[in-house]
């Protein structure tokens, strides 16, 4: 039984791919929270200053971050959570570096992250990314790499 799960959403079907097991936790009762969360990082006023002026840059990052709540909220009228309860988190900064820090102030139990499967230097970027966040954390993290892992998973046991 997991008291608190955080699953790290980024928008990409990969992060996706840890649903269905999160869905079967849900239904067996082996949740009792579930955080569905996403960083964004915020746009260096250094960089910008030049082409957008702060109103610009403060309304770009407000857009920013409504379009990130309203994907989480998408994501949480997708799933069913019985009584488990739920929430959101839009957070502002790198992934790495403020989900391992937002895991540890919620006392979260379990992490599921979506790892993507894409070959090639890109693909082998991302993977480092999605094991360098699972790393960061200090409770168990459950990785997902394809639409079977998650299978895999659901595969060992029923409720």
């Amino acid at each position: 039984m997991s008291e608190r799960v955080l699953v790290p959403l980024d928008g990409t079907k990969a992060a996706e791919q840890v649903l269905p097991l999160l869905q079967q936790m849900l239904d067996c009762g082996q949740v009792r929270e579930v955080i569905l969360a996403r960083a964004e990082e915020t746009m260096a006023p250094v960089i910008y200053d030049y082409v957008l002026s702060p109103a610009q840059l403060a309304q770009a990052e407000e857009a920013s971050l409504r379009e990130a709540a309203d994907y989480l909220r998408a994501i949480e009228r997708r799933l069913r959570f019985g009584q488990a309860g739920h929430r959101t988190a839009v957070l502002e900064g790198r992934a790495t570096e403020i989900m391992p820090v937002f895991a540890t102030r919620e006392a979260v139990d379990r992490v599921l992250l979506g790892v993507p499967e894409k070959k090639g230097l890109l693909g082998r970027i991302h993977r480092r990314l999605a094991e360098t966040l699972a790393h960061a954390f200090q409770v168990p993290v459950s990785l997902c790499s394809s639409p079977a892992c998650a299978e895999q998973h659901l595969s060992l046991g029923t409720c």
